[in-house]
């Protein structure tokens, strides 16, 4: 699964879409807090997350991702949440299941021009994910 990044000009300058807002480049920081259930009939998965950014240099953002994510039901399947940086999906490790289980997420990126985050269900941590929802 691969998305295409959003890039923006603002003058000179270059945007980024961060949890699906536009932010202009500052040198001050930002933050959008995501909250995501997965695509399945249930939802069996939840994420609440904050993207948190700051100007780097040429347009390019570092920042955190932290969060929760957390299995809703007993179905067989594992939530787990992925940030992804330009397009590319970075899986992160931890896992949420059985039902009832949560997990605490945290990831840093560095020289990142968009970046959004995604709530998926997953058979085993490094398997194939489903029901993804982008946020």
């Amino acid at each position: 699964m691969r998305l295409t990044h959003s890039l923006t000009v603002i003058g000179a300058t270059a945007a980024m879409l961060v949890g699906g807002v536009v932010a202009a480049p500052t040198a001050s920081a930002a933050s959008r807090t995501v909250e995501l259930y997965t695509k399945d009939a249930a939802p069996g998965g939840y994420a609440k997350m904050t993207v948190n950014w700051y100007n780097n240099s040429y347009g390019a953002y570092k920042g955190t991702v932290t969060g929760v994510l957390t299995d809703r039901e007993a179905d067989g399947w594992c939530v787990q949440t992925f940030v992804i940086e330009d397009g590319d999906w970075v899986r992160q490790k931890p896992t949420a299941c059985p039902k009832g289980e949560w997990q605490r997420i945290s990831h840093t990126y560095h020289n990142v021009r968009n970046v959004q985050v995604a709530v998926c269900l997953v058979k085993n941590p490094t398997g194939a994910a489903s029901y993804c929802r982008i946020g």
